[in-house]
């Protein structure tokens, strides 16, 4: 219950700054008929598209060491919650044998070690490697494709 308190505090704080935001910054492309018809820049008869520019999102964000330790606390919130859940399941199923189970608990274990330290490296890696040059990835990324 913990676990799933902290979760949901991180989940509508995660949605907040990251789905629900309206002002953030754009990303441009042009495309034929709907996403991922993707049309080169200079082609003028493919629509502008533009979507949230999430990658700017989480380099701005995560240069801020406070939210880099918020995320990464909720993260070790998500893998402890992933681990006791996933034993809880694997004890209480009736499909996995008996002499199975440990070794479907200690699989489902290295998975959430795994998947929560690919969790772990985004903001860590947008903390120490961030985007120097804003103008030049604002450049690249928006103004040459309008």
């Amino acid at each position: 219950a913990i676990t799933g308190f902290f979760l949901l505090i991180f989940l509508v704080v995660h949605l907040a700054q990251f789905r629900f935001i309206e002002t953030g910054p754009q990303y441009w492309f042009r495309a034929k008929l709907m996403y991922p018809f993707y049309c080169a820049r200079e082609n003028t008869s493919c629509e502008l598209v533009h979507f949230k520019d999430l990658y700017k999102l989480e380099f701005q964000l995560f240069e801020d060491k406070r939210w880099v330790l918020f995320y990464l606390a909720s993260v070790y919130f998500f893998i402890t919650h992933m681990q006791e859940g996933f034993v809880k399941v694997v004890n209480a199923s009736p499909v996995v044998a008996r002499k199975h189970k440990g070794m479907a608990r200690f699989i489902g274990l290295v998975l959430a070690y795994f998947i929560g330290l690919l969790y772990f490296s985004y903001p860590i890696f947008c903390y120490f490697f961030p985007i120097r040059d804003w103008a030049a990835y604002d450049e690249e990324h928006i103004t040459s494709w309008q």
